[in-house]
């Protein structure tokens, strides 16, 4: 990576980092996002991705395989609802920080 590139890179991963900062009001919001969206990518799902690059050759309807995918869209479906319930406390008429009054 050029001095240029790296540069870039580091501003861009500054920027990246430093809006959501400014958006998020505070730690438990912050918390929340992360907890209901990048957690269980990172806990969850990407396992179940590496155990089925283990197991290639057994068939879709496996056990194993399908376990993995049963959890996945548990996980999925969960999240899904965090984010909404997040969304939906957040932007409620009766919160007091409602953007749509």
């Amino acid at each position: 990576m050029t001095k240029t590139q790296n540069i870039v890179a580091t501003f861009c991963i500054c920027l990246l980092a430093t809006l959501p900062a400014l958006l998020v009001s505070g730690v438990g919001d912050a918390m929340a996002l992360v907890g209901a969206s990048i957690n269980p990518l990172i806990g969850f799902i990407m396992p179940i991705v590496f155990y089925w690059k283990t197991i290639p050759k057994k068939p879709l309807l496996s056990t194993e395989k399908l376990t993995a995918l049963i959890v996945g869209i548990t996980i999925g479906v969960c999240s899904i609802l965090g984010l909404y319930q997040f969304f939906s406390q957040k932007f409620s008429p009766d919160s007091g920080n409602c953007l749509a009054k």
